[in-house]
């Protein structure tokens, strides 16, 4: 925005294109990439250039969960919702945040090649990773 800040928008088909209340105030997220839809109008964001998680709770609120993500790109949730994976583009990390234990971070890979959005496939339990720096996905088995 004029301001420096960046913001969310929201698209909805047959709708003009909305601002997610807040999106484009919050330092935090002057940089959102990674995006996930929560329950309701609940979501959340990681701030490329802040490396900041944060929720929004669809009205104006925003609350900050975790930092020191590096530069996070992508985002899903581990373990149901006990928590959420992030990968760390520049940083080459891929860290597990805890919703429980007041966003503490774990680190649980590191030396991946510009980790970019990953994804959770529920039905083999496998977290994918794709790294555009290594012209690779690489896929971590999840425990049950």
């Amino acid at each position: 925005t004029a301001s420096g800040h960046g913001a969310v928008f929201i698209l909805q088909q047959g709708r003009k294109p909305a601002l997610l209340s807040g999106s484009d105030t919050v330092r935090a997220q002057s940089s959102a990439n990674g995006l996930l839809a929560g329950s309701g109008d609940t979501v959340y964001a990681v701030g490329f250039r802040t490396g900041v998680l944060s929720v929004t709770d669809g009205r104006g609120t925003w609350r900050e969960i975790a930092r020191g993500l590096g530069s996070p790109d992508g985002i899903d949730w581990a373990h149901g919702t006990q928590g959420f994976y992030v990968s760390d583009n520049v940083g080459g990390n891929l860290y597990f945040v805890s919703r429980t234990s007041g966003g503490s971070v774990t680190r649980l890979a590191s030396g991946l090649k510009a980790p970019a959005d990953l994804v959770i496939d529920r039905k083999r339990r496998w977290l994918v990773v794709p790294e555009n720096g290594g012209n690779r996905l690489t896929v971590y088995p999840l425990s049950s």
